[in-house]
């Protein structure tokens, strides 16, 4: 027999989940291209839900404001991992036609300021990935403008540099953990092949950003249990019996 929707509530699941927070890179975490999101949603199947908050074209400028609008306290209860992907608009030229430049300072500050009201949210430090942007391809950007009538925002690799650099050192000064996407993709001698169109990442892109968190989540799923219990063990003449009492806690214990 089926319960009412008032047992259901009582007895529904917090179902653990990973919070993706960024630009465009995030938007497209689970699309064809830029499948990162994806392949940990595949990693982490019946443990976590992985949740993408993704803004395409939004800087730290904007994304600070955005932020207490889709993630509160009462989230960060369920949220396994908070990942906070910004930058690679922030670090478009002062020049740049789309207006999404962020000076390194203020894009400093907005990415602490993300940072602290996480924590205030509940989040502990190791809950917590601070990613850099990834580098960035002007030729084959520019080709993409071309081809798509757009005009070229301007941007500048070694602007690019600078802003993961802060990236980076911002996280080690709140301890939180960094995932350094910029100078593992350059590591790469064929690095420009990680790009879809000089900005986006291709495939191989999103699948070395996905190795690259991976064994951080991994770490910090390893005590979460695969929820509810394999089909092979459920009581098959009754399977309220193995379902409807069935428990994160007591799964763990076995």
């Amino acid at each position: 027999m089926t319960g009412t929707c008032n047992d259901s509530i009582s007895s529904s699941l917090h179902w653990p989940r990973i919070f993706l927070f960024g630009d465009s890179l995030t938007q497209h975490a689970f699309s064809k291209y830029g499948c990162w999101g994806s392949l940990l949603a595949e990693n982490l199947e019946r443990k976590c839900d992985v949740v993408a908050r993704g803004f395409s074209g939004y800087n730290t400028r904007m994304c600070r404001y955005v932020l207490p609008r889709v993630l509160n306290k009462d989230d960060s209860l369920s949220t396994v991992a908070f990942v906070l992907w910004l930058g690679a608009n922030d670090a478009a030229t002062a020049e740049d036609l789309g207006r999404q430049h962020v000076p390194l300072n203020e894009y400093v500050d907005n990415l602490d300021r993300m940072l602290r009201y996480v924590k205030e949210c509940g989040l502990k430090n190791e809950s917590i990935m601070l990613l850099t942007p990834p580098p960035f391809d002007g030729d084959k950007w520019a080709r993409k403008c071309r081809e798509t009538g757009k005009p070229e925002s301007k941007r500048d690799p070694g602007v690019v540099a600078q802003y993961a650099s802060a990236c980076a050192s911002l996280g080690a000064s709140h301890n939180v953990t960094v995932v350094d996407i910029y100078n593992n993709m350059l590591g790469d001698e064929n690095w420009k092949d990680l790009l879809l169109d000089g900005l986006h990442l291709a495939p191989s892109g999103a699948a070395m950003v996905a190795s690259l968190i991976l064994p951080h989540l991994q770490k910090l799923t390893s005590d979460t249990p695969t929820l509810f219990p394999d089909w092979k063990d459920v009581d098959r003449e009754h399977p309220e019996k193995s379902l409807l009492n069935w428990s994160p806690t007591a799964a763990k214990i076995q």
